[in-house]
């Protein structure tokens, strides 16, 4: 399994081409990967269910740092990681 940065890039990378501009629609106060509607695909698309509606299965989604793996002891860590590097990628994007 690729790492919290590669994950993140993926998912940076798929958003890229679907959604110019996706990040100015992220509201970084209120990201909260472990909500459907807070995640980063919940506030941009309306619900987490939206990228497997989209045909994208599980191990796909994990890959673009969207969703949890089984890499980590419990969710509480991987969740914070994940968060931490979206964050991070999102506000350096919004300042361009």
């Amino acid at each position: 399994m690729l790492d919290i940065e590669d994950r993140v890039k993926n998912g940076v990378d798929w958003l890229n081409g679907v959604m110019p501009f996706w990040y100015r629609r992220i509201n970084l106060s209120t990201l909260n990967m472990n909500e459907q509607t807070l995640c980063i695909i919940g506030q941009l698309f309306g619900s987490y269910n939206y990228i497997y509606n989209q045909g994208f299965d599980t191990q796909e989604i994990m890959s673009m740092g969207f969703t949890f793996t089984e890499r980590y002891n419990n969710h509480a860590e991987e969740k914070e990681l994940l968060e931490k590097e979206w964050k991070k990628i999102i506000s350096e994007m919004k300042k361009t």
